[in-house]
């Protein structure tokens, strides 16, 4: 029995994912295990399989994997009961058994054997102690052996390195992770069976580099059959460990410490020997099973090194003298251990387990039951080769040799085929159940005349759980029941899986042997469905094949791959044919049964129907913009069926310039070899190149289409502008422009004979001589426009040449000029003054003007007469717009004025200035041209005096009727806040021409203004607070 310390895994058992692949494993080897303690093992199930045995029994042995992959067999005593000498290996490429360069120096049973690696990673395996002798009489051994690899020879070899300081059996050994293996206790025996002999203290260390010996320490306590482990305490310091095996009932734990063992750790649960220990990844120490008092338990233990032995999950049945082994190879490990075997209660054991390591999800870890070897027996020894597959070695009174079969492989069925053909493909699924990837070294079929089976690799490599399909297919040399083995050759062992399936002889009666097609358009498809085989026979007939010649141009649609026809019924078969040029295509198709083929015959004709548009090339034609151009085009049927020709789209750079010249001829027909023209007329828009796509609608096989192509030459001149707009002028003013005459054509001379203004007086141009245009040439002309008249300026500037004549419209409105003269003035705010205004030459019956003035220093309020023979009506106007106000003045005198002088009503503001420029301007919407001097209101800031016509905001209010007033004028007067004391009529000097002591209340008073001279005046209301209100009217006579 191997044991040591191992190191931790590549894989972390805590992962997620490996933990729950492993669980699906282990529910895998689970329903192995039943399915394989119920029935035969078949092949293609997962199981042990028996290698070739031994020559002899071998019990008390161990078995070890080497860094080769190979396992070697040491020691051992066969069924006389004689220690054996020979160790062996067993090759994990083949299976097979070679033995050593040499044989143990001291043949033994019952050794404590350790494995460990040397720095290049070589095996080393140390034999320490155990028993020499046979017939019943066994002496313990002191002696140290150790098998060693020659990396040149490829040999394995044993030598000896030492004694032990006590010859014992039954010891226990353990690698200390430091270079050392630790040998504990065991029995010390000079004759008698195994097992009588006195249990000793003794420890001892070798060195594994120098096998120097070195005596430690004696146990606390003597004992043997017990286990020793190497585990990590709490400072991840590696602890050798030893407990169980005492000869009394009591138990104790002693750790090593330095060269001394202390036995203060907490003992074990119960007392336990012939138990397997182990050292797990995580540096766990762990106890496996035994037996207690005589009698096999399934009980196990863990070491915390906190608070000493712990229960662990049970195995499944209690077992004594057994083996276990991490599940690992040489490159791959898994978190898991298998036992085998072992001495149960009162019969011996076949049955194997598997416990996994705790994890995140099964923080405990699981026992669970695994596939039962083929022999039972105690002392069966477990190693996992080189190629991951587990293999048990010998026992009590047994000489087999058994390896673990991973691979489950359902027998396979095979579809009921024609003799001599071949099935479809089955899928033949292969599943690796092991918790280790497997290597299959090859696939082959035994007597493999009727079943083939294809592999996409020489060899196959299956991960844990991973499947595997392979394709198989079926072909019977002979009718009836036929039978094969698939042999899935692991290296080590070889399995095989039943192969089965039916040969058929069927008997078929060909129903059609020809398909006529008939007419078919090239390009189309025409499909034609109908019986061409009958069964009689009775078994089912199996169609492998239906082939057809020419492909592409015959298919067969249906059925596809093979197909059944069973007993007395018919094969439908659809063909279609679709012809890719004109006349007759024969082929033939044939159905294959096996060996046999049914041709039957195919034929059919192909035809066109093709319209081709034949256009001339690019026609050179001489024409101005906007003429009309005729083109054609021809439609032919080259083929050889009508052309129904439905429609015609004409497609151009610019839309609705081309059209059928004779839209009423679509559609038509043209019978083969018929052509018919097609007119096109196009409205010239420039000169140069028109293209005009044209495409026909119809039932030919292809797109009917074309270009149709002219090359326009023009001989006009195009002038720069399209009209000479000169916008508003005023009588007298005069504008000139430029307008650019270019000859656009590329080829040919424009003569212009002569250039006129025609329809207006108005306009000149200066160059009205005749001159030549070159190519691509231009001239420079100049008109001038003189507002000589009111009104519109409406004429033509006309260009004549050769070609014809070009006419530019001139465009413009003259309107009158008014002169307006605006007085200076000064004023004080309040003050409301009429300021006289001559305007000069007036012909219209309204006069419209602005006057700029400060918005913020004056308000023009209103517009009166002054002179008899120049009326203004009361439909007069003035209204404030931005940066003055503007005048509109409606005349009720005669027309026209040659001068009017009329009053602007001006009232002085208190603004952010003490001068307002004035100065007239055209209005908006004026019809006249407006021009005037500027003046000057001066506004004296100092307000309030009795002359002011500011109107305050107060409690007294006063108004006027009629205004302008010519007899007599009412006056009011209201009151709010203030009682009115005084009200007086001023003129716009500041004279006194009426006064009102205490004037009435809202009581209308009648004065006369008669008496006073024409002009502008104010009512000016005054409280105890002074200058209440006042109010501008005017007095005309």
């Amino acid at each position: 029995m191997s044991i040591t310390c191992l190191k931790p895994l590549s894989h972390s058992p805590g992962s997620v994912d490996g933990i729950y692949c492993l669980r699906k494993l282990i529910y895998v080897l689970v329903w192995i295990g039943l399915i394989a303690c119920t029935l035969p093992m078949l092949g293609g199930t997962p199981g042990w399989r028996q290698l070739s045995p031994m020559s002899d029994v071998r019990f008390g042995h161990d078995v070890v994997q080497l860094h080769t992959g190979d396992l070697v067999v040491i020691g051992g005593r066969n069924s006389a009961g004689v220690v054996q000498g020979t160790s062996f290996l067993i090759d994990a490429a083949t299976g097979s058994y070679r033995p050593l360069v040499n044989q143990d120096p001291v043949p033994r049973t019952n050794s404590a054997v350790v494995a460990v690696k040397d720095a290049a990673g070589q095996s080393i395996v140390y034999v320490i102690g155990g028993y020499t002798g046979g017939a019943g009489t066994y002496v313990s051994s002191a002696a140290i052996t150790r098998i060693r690899y020659d990396s040149v020879s490829k040999l394995w070899s044993y030598e000896n390195v030492g004694t032990l300081p006590v010859a014992v059996g039954d010891c226990r050994a353990v690698s200390d992770g430091a270079g050392n293996i630790i040998v504990s206790g065991g029995r010390i025996q000079s004759a008698g069976p195994l097992g009588v002999g006195v249990v000793t203290k003794a420890t001892a260390s070798i060195n594994i580099q120098t096998g120097v010996v070195r005596r430690l320490g004696d146990h606390i306590t003597a004992r043997a059959a017990h286990a020793a482990y190497c585990f990590l305490d709490q400072n991840l310091q590696r602890t050798v460990a030893v407990a169980g095996g005492e000869d009394a009932q009591g138990t104790s734990t002693e750790l090593l410490a330095g060269t001394v063992w202390d036995p203060r750790a907490n003992a074990p649960l119960i007392h336990r020997t012939n138990l397997v220990g182990i050292s797990d990844n995580a540096g766990i120490a762990r106890a496996f099973g035994g037996e207690s008092g005589g009698t096999p338990v399934a009980t196990c233990e863990w070491y915390d090194y906190k608070s000493g032995w712990r229960n662990a999950p049970r195995m499944i049945e209690a077992r004594a003298d057994f083996d276990v082994t991490q599940i690992a190879g040489t490159r791959d490990t898994a978190a898991a251990y298998i036992t085998v075997a072992g001495r149960g209660t009162g019969t011996a054991l076949r049955t194997c387990e598997i416990f996994t390591l705790p994890s995140g999800s099964d923080p405990a870890g699981m026992w669970v039951q695994f596939s039962p070897l083929n022999t039972a027996a105690s002392g069966r020894q477990v190693a996992v080769a080189g190629n991951n597959l587990p293999v048990v070695v010998g026992g009590n009174a047994t000489s087999s040799v058994e390896c673990f079969q991973p691979l489950s492989i359902p027998n396979v069925s095979f579809p009921s085929t024609e003799v001599g053909a071949r099935s479809d493909s089955v899928p033949i699924v292969v599943t690796n159940t092991w918790m280790l990837p497997i290597e299959i070294k090859k696939i082959t079929v035994l007597d493999g005349a009727d079943f083939i089976v294809a592999v996409d690799t020489t060899t196959v490599k299956l991960a844990a759980g991973e499947s595997r399909t392979l394709l198989g297919w079926f072909r019977p040399s002979m009718s009836g029941m036929r039978t094969s083995r698939l042999v899935v050759n692991l290296g080590m062992i070889a399995d095989t899986v039943l192969l089965s399936g039916t040969g058929l002889a069927s008997t078929v009666e060909v129903l059609t042997a020809a398909v006529d097609f008939g007419d078919v358009r090239v390009d189309s498809t025409r499909k034609i469905c109908l019986p061409v085989l009958k069964n009689n026979g009775s078994d089912t007939a199996w169609i492998d094949s239906i082939v057809i010649e020419p492909p592409g141009v015959y298919v067969v649609e249906s059925p596809v791959g093979r197909v059944a026809v069973a007993p007395g019924t018919s094969l439908e078969v659809c063909f279609t044919f679709t012809p890719a040029t004109r006349g007759v295509a024969a082929g033939s198709a044939s159905l294959h049964i096996g060996p046999r083929s049914y041709p039957v015959s195919v034929i059919g004709n192909g035809y066109r129907t093709l319209a081709v548009l034949r256009q001339p090339g690019c026609d050179t034609v001489s024409a101005q913009r906007s003429e009309e151009v005729r083109l054609s085009a021809m439609i032919e049927n080259v083929a050889d069926r009508d052309i129904q020709v439905s429609a015609i789209s004409l497609a151009t750079s610019l839309p609705g310039i081309a059209r059928l010249a004779d839209s009423s001829a679509i559609p038509f027909t043209l019978r083969p070899n018929e052509l018919r023209f097609v007119d096109v007329i196009l409205t010239v828009q420039k000169e140069g190149e028109e293209r005009i796509q044209l495409s026909a609608i119809s039932n030919s096989d292809s797109a009917v289409g074309g270009v149709l192509c002219a090359v326009v030459l023009s001989r006009s001149v195009v002038p720069s502008i399209s009209a000479i707009a000169v916008g508003d002028l005023c009588i007298g003013d005069t504008v000139s422009t430029t307008v650019i005459l270019t000859n656009t054509s590329a080829v040919e001379s424009i003569t212009i004979t002569d250039v006129t203004v025609e329809n207006t007086q108005q306009a000149q141009v200066d160059s009205g001589t005749g001159f030549v245009l070159s190519p691509r040439s231009s001239k420079v002309l100049r008109v001038t426009v003189t507002a000589s008249q009111p009104g519109a300026i409406a004429g033509s500037l006309v260009v004549n040449s050769t070609r014809g004549s070009t006419a530019i419209p001139i465009q413009g409105r003259a309107m009158d000029a008014l002169a307006v003269v605006l007085p200076s003035a000064s004023m004080q705010p309040g003050d409301i003054k009429v300021l006289p205004v001559e305007i000069n030459a007036i012909s219209d019956t309204v006069t419209e003007f602005s006057i700029a003035h400060a918005y913020d220093m004056l308000a023009i309020t209103g517009v009166s007469t002054m002179q008899t023979d120049a009326v203004v009506s009361a439909r007069s106007s003035v209204q404030r717009e931005s940066g003055g106000t503007r005048i509109r003045i409606v005349w009720d005198s005669p027309l026209p004025i040659p001068v009017a002088r009329v009053g602007i009503q001006v009232e002085a503001l208190r603004g952010s200035d003490v001068v307002s420029k004035l100065y007239c301007e055209r209005s908006a919407i004026g019809e006249a041209c407006v021009s005037s001097d500027t003046s000057e209101i001066a506004v004296n800031p100092n307000c309030g005096l009795e002359r002011s016509l500011v109107r305050m905001s107060s409690g007294a209010n006063v108004r006027v009727s009629p205004t302008p007033a010519t007899d007599n004028m009412i006056i009011t007067v209201s009151a709010v806040n203030r009682t009115p004391q005084l009200l007086r009529i001023v003129d716009a000097d500041g004279i006194i021409h009426h006064s009102v002591v205490n004037p009435s209340v809202s009581v209308p008073m009648s004065i006369g203004v008669s008496d006073l001279p024409a002009g502008i005046y104010s009512a000016q209301l005054f409280s105890e607070k002074g200058l209440e209100d006042s109010y501008v009217f005017v007095v005309l006579h």
